[in-house]
């Protein structure tokens, strides 16, 4: 896909924090369809963007509130090391109206400090750029944390390290000489007469 091609089909959320923050949470939308009903229904979450969860999962206390069909069963591994076999479901996820993803497989489980009760995973993450930096507000000195989330991900991804060496050989380091150096240099280049 080319960049002009993924700027007319990419959808993607953006939001500030101070940069004491610790935790990345947005407010998102589940979209969902409750056991016996035949229309889907929403509700407002709080959703932790972690890269060190492999799933997508909901708390027990969410899942006892969208009260929907279980489509499975999932081994899931929290911080602890203890494996335990979770409920497994379909929602639709909506960071805001542009930007739904739909059949997200969720998977319920007993996480939390009760700040979120959602945690978005690298099944997510992995299919879109996902960014995290310091900024700073135009006009302003002051510094914050920007994150940013981009689906489907950029034909082209950020390579910080690539970019900063591709820099570093297109441009000369310049360096300040005392002139000293210079007249060293200077003679190194004479001649020397021939005797």
């Amino acid at each position: 896909m080319s960049y002009n091609e993924w700027i007319k089909s990419a959808v993607a959320i953006s939001q500030g924090y101070p940069l004491s923050i610790r935790e990345i949470v947005t407010e998102i939308s589940l979209y969902y369809l409750p056991k016996g009903e035949t229309e889907k229904k929403e509700i407002r979450v709080k959703a932790l963007w972690d890269t060190g969860s492999q799933c997508t999962l909901i708390h027990h206390s969410l899942e006892k509130t969208l009260n929907l069909d279980i489509i499975g069963n999932q081994s899931i591994t929290g911080v602890d090391g203890i494996p335990s076999l979770e409920r497994q479901y379909v929602v639709d996820i909506s960071f805001h109206q542009d930007m739904i993803i739909p059949d997200v497989k969720v998977t319920s489980s007993g996480f939390g400090n009760g700040k979120f009760n959602m945690i978005i995973g690298m099944d997510i993450i992995g299919s879109g750029d996902f960014f995290i930096g310091s900024a700073k507000a135009k006009g302003s000195d002051n510094e914050f944390l920007m994150f940013s989330f981009a689906k489907p991900s950029a034909c082209s991804p950020k390579d910080f390290v690539e970019e900063i060496m591709h820099q570093r050989r297109a441009t000369p380091i310049v360096t300040k000489q005392t002139q000293a150096q210079k007249l060293q240099r200077k003679g190194q280049n004479r001649k020397k007469p021939k005797r």
